[in-house]
């Protein structure tokens, strides 16, 4: 795909690596995202591995026999947790998503007054390994 093509959304920033230099961050326009309640982190020799799960729960609806019947097969086998995502990070760059998430909750909790989540803002990326934090508008 070229630069200039539609289905793809851009934001571009200057990162710290070795060297300076801009890296373009390609989100497809088509991307699904994935709602997760819950995430399993398991960290390995060389890199850090996030699994993020979904659950749905059964309907509940019907007579309130059939409710009752559903949850009572709910507390005995449980729900499935589908993964929707895993991402490895490496573990050389852990502490620079760590401080990045560190970040958006310190602006959550600021902006929200720690009760709701406020929407406005910014995105926080995770830059250089050194873990400074480089925002975009």
């Amino acid at each position: 795909m070229t630069d200039s093509d539609p289905d793809k959304q851009e934001q571009a920033e200057i990162v710290q690596t070795d060297f300076n230099t801009f890296v373009r961050f390609n989100i497809p326009r088509g991307m699904h995202s994935k709602y997760a309640q819950h995430v399993m982190i398991q960290p390995g020799e060389y890199e850090v591995v996030f699994s993020f799960f979904e659950i749905v729960m059964p309907p509940m609806f019907g007579p309130p026999e059939l409710q009752q019947q559903i949850q009572q097969q709910i507390q005995e086998h449980g729900v499935q947790a589908e993964c929707v995502s895993r991402v490895t990070i490496p573990l050389s760059r852990f502490p620079a998503f760590v401080a990045a998430m560190q970040g958006v909750l310190e602006k959550i909790t600021i902006q929200g007054g720690g009760d709701e989540p406020s929407h406005d803002i910014n995105t926080i990326t995770a830059a250089g390994a050194t873990g400074e934090e480089h925002q975009s508008d």
